[in-house]
């Protein structure tokens, strides 16, 4: 293959960087999760680099964009939580986890 032409993985994380930069942390998310079914050899699957960074940028965005009530705030903090779990990232994690449970 030509190492010239990014591949889909990439051009979906360039994406994705796009949406956030305007603020469209859902869309930004549509790209990132396909990035995570992607295979290794496509670029993609959950140890491309900089995905979890964009995808914990995604999430917080998602967040603050949405008012705190709704479930998907929960759902989105759940996420992130599992996400610093998986990187040993307790304290932030037990942060979004209190979140849940004040609101």
């Amino acid at each position: 293959s030509d190492n010239n032409n990014p591949s889909l993985a990439q051009s979906l994380l360039k994406e994705a960087g796009d949406h956030l930069d305007d603020h469209r942390p859902v869309e930004a998310l549509e790209c990132l999760f396909r990035i995570y079914g992607l295979s290794a050899s496509e670029g993609g699957g959950p140890e491309m680099k900089g995905l979890n960074r964009s995808i914990e940028r995604a999430l917080r965005m998602k967040i603050q964009l949405a008012p705190n009530t709704k479930d998907d705030v929960i759902q989105d903090r759940f996420g992130l939580a599992t996400m610093f779990i998986d990187q040993e990232r307790h304290e932030e994690a037990s942060i979004e986890l209190r979140e849940i449970v004040s609101n």
